[in-house]
């Protein structure tokens, strides 16, 4: 009755989950379930079988591998050594894109999809791993990304050495078989990362994970009978949390490996002999498995390991004979009784192969083949076994047939050992979970054949860049190519500056060049200057340093970003620089007043033909002109808590600047606490630059309109402009006569002019100087901050038109290297889209064929897309911070090199020619003063493009011409590799104003770019391009060109810091 009442109180608690779950299938089978439990306990009865076991499983190992012939070549050993003397074939190898993590992701990701496991069909996940990269949170937590709302899922990561993957397993099979098991499967993952250090175990090195489905009524079943042996031995354990490597007792391990096997074969055959099911009575011997599966650190070790099998059941049957060797075992007798020690004995050895040689084949010889091809896989490697049995002997023709049993012998260092058995079920047609499924499902020898095979010099570089992101620990990103991967690989995004690590899937792209490094130039390059660092410590000398290359410049950093942007209430809404990254759209349709306004300007577009006439296209009708922008909301700084009679002295341009500047200060830790004023440390080494396209001009022409129209339209009686609207509707009129009910209404409008002319006091009208207006135009926005903040340094404003920001910051970086300054405050402000100057300056693009007239935002805002029809214009802020490399401020990115020139060619157009030789020079220089290379920025560098979608022609395009430049310098191969985005498909162009240096710097510190929106049609002109789709991604440079009116030219590098 005791144990019914724990059976009902567990069943209790498990009914009242599934009520919250909602799952009423569940609900249903736990009621069954009980009913039958309950029927067992109240007759007595035995159970049933459960038969529970594995119902599937999926294996995962790296896209690319070298040959163990290969690595005997490379390290200078005699041929043999690893391929004979280790028994192994091929190695997986992979750089730091994988961790355990992902490779768990990926395997569990795939046998949920190829069996169609539903999340909320799993109860319970264990992981066995030894490759931890936290020592608190566990790979178990990770996997819970893929399986959806399904929280109520049991276990965790099992820690011991290569035992893990075999804890979790029988923890699978304890769950499943307990009499409280809710019907829901177990899941159990075991991946290691195998890594050693330089030395005569790096060859036994690897990669792989496997997952395997537990629960009732399997096709291979647990037995049951199981036997382990557990000692306290330092064979090979990880006491440095600083790096991946064990510390390893080669000889000592191999020992323990022996005295495990042996240990857990006579208990595991003792307790096979007590059960009647064993070969019709017989005594259990090495033979009588169909199969064995073992631990396989290398397969040299489990051919030895299996062969002392044949000496325990020797030693058993000498001891069932009273002490009198079996004649089976004439050939062992002086190891039977004594006269010769069986540890370390080379003749016995030899004795041991012999008698075993051809069982050895039969019975591992299909388990052995994987980790022969993929190397050791740690607490992986006996799942690895039973993948590549089950791949091999599992279809319809292999030899698992009903009935077949295999013998399972798992190790761990420290030291744990079990061996246990499995059995091969009956079957019945159109059963779910079969091993012809699963054999069909892992295709182990087809995955093999499609592997990259990579140069022996590959592992060395991928361990070492390995130990270099373990040593550095949090805001790490990635350098090896995901193209590299297979699909469906998940990959480590990057590691934040709180240690959290992000994993996206690489879905498949264009295949590598073959015989393309999988290295990339970024990791040889930083092995070059370790290993240079590392000689220079330890032969110190003045010859050294005189003979040594320039050491690189180190180059300013940013500190501090703040963006004021367009298409939204509140300017400075605190997740700007999220929705920049995030690509949310801030282009929205202008009012009908504003269209009015630009058509009333008399616009002529002039076009010009092939033979050279041309052509006169009067913009008077609406579909002509501009319909969308991206305009600021009305901002003042009064609500940064500056004075009226200050804030009144700056445009709307520098208004939005200045706060961009004081944000970014704020956000660098420069102001004073509750104020806007540099502390006094930095008030005089600090410089203002101050960027706009159109200085003062906001200003002036709204100080010229309001006067213009104080003496028009407010200075006009309501009669004099009702009858000049009546004279209008008379001369668009075709008869040249009003309808009756036209002039009736006029005659209403006029006698009520009248009445408000008689019954009201005329208001004054007349025009008053806006005494400020200096202070617009002549002060800017660069004086206002600098008074504002106290910034004492060098100030000025420039205008390079829409290459200013980039300019800017390359100015700023000359300041500080020149000695002017610790530091400049980079700001920028156009307001172009604004209703004073878009009847303007949108109708000076109007007329020259390069702005677009859509009205819908997805069709018109199309960056390198066939379709793009034309720029649409913005406005808004952005304020940097660039710093001295020593500050003591954390950067968000380094400005590793800046240049700006002119190409003497076009007001309005770009030259391709001299962009390229400009980008050249650029990329030379970076190449001579750091060692980085065009390649390195290919693999591991973001474009952002001055795109603005202009497209008067084809091949007269903007971005026509930058992608031409880009193509010619870095070549079709490497451009294809270059991620490409751009901002103003979703901000517009702000002119002098540029979120994309912005998006850059802090793209680079959070990992993340900016979407390419809208495309949809690839234009044929421009070539294979990498667009960006948005989202995180693991980058280390940021490539940018500023073009601008009148031919200028800026190229920005920023490197993630």
């Amino acid at each position: 009755m005791d144990n019914l009442n724990s059976f009902l109180l567990g069943s209790a608690a498990a009914a009242a989950l599934t009520a919250i779950t909602g799952n009423t299938n569940l609900q249903r089978a736990r009621k069954d379930a009980l009913k039958e439990k309950m029927a067992e306990v109240g007759n007595n009865s035995e159970p049933t079988p459960l038969d529970v076991g594995i119902l599937a499983l999926e294996s995962y190992f790296p896209s690319t591998y070298i040959t163990q012939a290969d690595l005997e070549k490379h390290n200078g050993i005699p041929q043999g050594k690893y391929t004979i003397g280790l028994g192994q074939t091929a190695m997986s190898i992979t750089g730091d894109r994988e961790d355990v993590n992902s490779i768990a992701l990926t395997v569990t990701s795939s046998l949920l999809k190829k069996y169609g496991i539903k999340p909320e069909e799993i109860g319970r996940l264990d992981v066995g791993t030894e490759t931890l990269i936290d020592k608190s949170k566990s790979t178990k937590t990770v996997l819970m990304e893929l399986l959806g709302s399904n929280l109520d899922i049991e276990g965790c990561t099992n820690v011991n050495a290569c035992y893990g993957g075999t804890a979790a397993l029988l923890n699978a099979f304890n769950y499943v078989s307990s009499p409280f098991w809710d019907g829901r499967y177990a899941l159990v993952v075991a991946c290691d990362i195998a890594a050693y250090a330089k030395g005569a175990a790096r060859p036994t090195s690897g990669v792989g994970a496997v997952a395997l489905l537990i629960g009732r009524d399997a096709p291979l079943v647990f037995e049951g009978i199981k036997s382990t042996h557990s000692v306290n031995a330092w064979d090979f354990y990880k006491p440095d949390h600083t790096v991946e490597y064990p510390v390893v007792d080669g000889k000592l391990s191999q020992n323990c490996y022996y005295d495990a096997i042996e240990g857990c074969y006579g208990k595991f055959a003792d307790k096979m002999d007590k059960l009647e099911e064993t070969a019709n009575g017989l005594p259990f011997t090495t033979e009588t498995p169909t199969y064995w599966v073992f631990h396989a650190p290398y397969n040299k070790l489990v051919e030895k390991s299996f062969a002392r099998l044949y000496l325990c059941d020797a030693q058993r049957r000498y001891a069932l004979n009273n002490c009198s060797v079996d004649v089976r075992d004439k050939d062992l007798a002086p190891w039977l009784t004594g006269a010769k020690p069986t540890s370390g004995d080379r003749d016995l050895e030899k004795v041991l192969k012999a008698k075993s040689k051809e069982a050895f084949k039969v019975k591992l010889g299909a388990s052995n083949e994987l980790s022969k091809m993929v190397g050791n896989t740690y607490a992986a490697s006996i799942m690895m076994g039973i993948a590549s049995l089950v791949d091999k002997e599992g279809g319809e023709r292999g030899g698992l047939r009903p009935g077949a049993t295999v013998g399972l012998f798992s190790y761990g260092s420290g030291a744990i050992a079990t061996m246990y058995g499995l059995k091969v079920k009956e079957r019945k047609e159109g059963d779910k979970f079969t091993l012809a499924r699963m054999s069909n499902n892992l295709k182990l020898r087809e995955r093999l054949s499609t592997r990259e095979k990579v140069s022996a010099a590959e592992l060395d570089m991928a361990l070492d860049c390995r130990a270099r992101m373990h040593t550095k620990g949090n805001d790490y990103s990635p350098a090896y190519p995901v193209e590299r991967l297979f699909p469906g690989t998940y990959y480590l995004v990057n590691i934040d500056e709180k240690f959290r690590r992000f994993y996206d899937v690489y879905e498949g792209g264009v295949p590598p060049v073959a015989g393309t490094p999988l290295c990339p130039p970024v990791v040889k390059r930083e092995a070059e200057e370790e290993e240079k660092k590392n000689a220079d410590d330890e032969v110190p000398s003045v010859a050294s340093v005189s003979i040594s290359s320039p050491t690189p410049p180190s180059p300013p950093v940013v500190t501090g970003v703040g963006v004021g942007l367009p298409g939204q209430e509140n300017p400075f809404a605190s997740d700007n620089l999220d929705k920049i990254l995030r690509g949310d759209n801030l282009i929205k349709s202008i009012s009908g007043s504003l269209r009015c306004a630009l058509l009333e300007k008399n616009v002529v577009r002039v076009k010009k033909g092939p033979n050279g006439e041309v052509t006169r296209i009067k913009i008077e009708e609406e579909e002509q002109t501009l319909k969308l922008a991206a305009q600021l909301a009305p901002f003042t700084l009064e609500k940064y808590g500056v004075s009226k009679s200050l804030s009144m002295t700056m445009d709307a341009a520098a208004s939005v600047a200045v706060a961009s500047g004081l944000d970014a200060m704020k956000s660098a830790g420069l102001l004073q606490r509750g104020k806007w004023e540099l502390e006094e440390k930095y008030r005089e080494s600090t410089g203002v630059i101050y960027i706009t396209s159109f200085p003062g001009l906001d200003a002036t022409v709204e100080e010229v309109m309001r006067f213009l129209q104080s003496k028009t339209v407010a200075a006009a009686s309501a009669e004099r402009l009702v009858e000049a609207l009546r004279a209008k509707f008379l001369r668009t009129s075709v008869t040249r006569e009003l309808s009756d009910e036209d002039e009736s209404g006029f005659a209403r409008l006029l006698q009520r002019s009248r009445e408000e002319r008689e019954d009201s006091v005329v208001e004054d009208s007349a025009y008053e100087y806006d005494r400020k207006f200096l202070f617009k135009v002549l002060c800017l926005g660069n004086s206002q901050l600098a008074q504002i903040a106290k910034c004492m340094g060098p100030n000025c404003q420039i205008n390079t038109a829409c290459s200013g920001t980039s300019t800017g910051m390359a100015i700023a970086s000359d300041w500080i290297a020149a000695g002017r300054c610790e530091r400049v405050v980079v700001v920028a402000g156009d307001s172009a889209s604004s209703e004073t100057l878009l009847p303007f300056i949108g109708n000076g693009f109007v007329a020259l064929g390069a702005a677009c007239t859509k009205g819908d935002v997805k069709e018109a805002a199309k960056p390198f897309d066939k379709k793009r029809s034309g720029m649409i214009l913005g406005a808004g802020g952005v304020g940097i911070v660039l710093e001295k490399a020593n500050t003591t401020r954390a950067p968000l990115a380094s400005l590793l090199h800046t240049q700006f020139s002119n190409s003497a060619y076009h007001g309005a157009a770009m030259n391709k020619g001299h962009i390229a030789s400009e980008l050249k020079r650029f990329l030379g220089d970076v190449e001579k003063m750091y060692g980085i290379t065009k390649e390195e920025i290919a693999h591991h560098g973001v474009y952002y493009s001055h795109e603005t979608s202009t497209h008067s022609s084809p091949t007269s395009s903007c971005s026509f011409n930058e992608i031409s430049a880009l193509r010619e310098v870095f070549g079709d191969s490497l451009l294809e590799k270059l991620m490409v985005t751009s901002t103003k498909g979703f901000t517009g162009h702000s002119m002098g104003c540029s979120f994309e240096d912005a998006a850059a710097i802090v793209g680079l510190q959070r990992q993340q770019i900016p979407p390419v929106v809208n495309h949809s049609e690839k234009d044929e002109t421009l070539g294979p391009l990498r667009l960006s789709k948005g989202g995180g991604f693991s980058h280390r440079y940021a490539l940018r060109l500023g073009a601008g009116f009148g031919s200028q030219v800026a190229w920005v590098l920023y490197r993630k810091s």
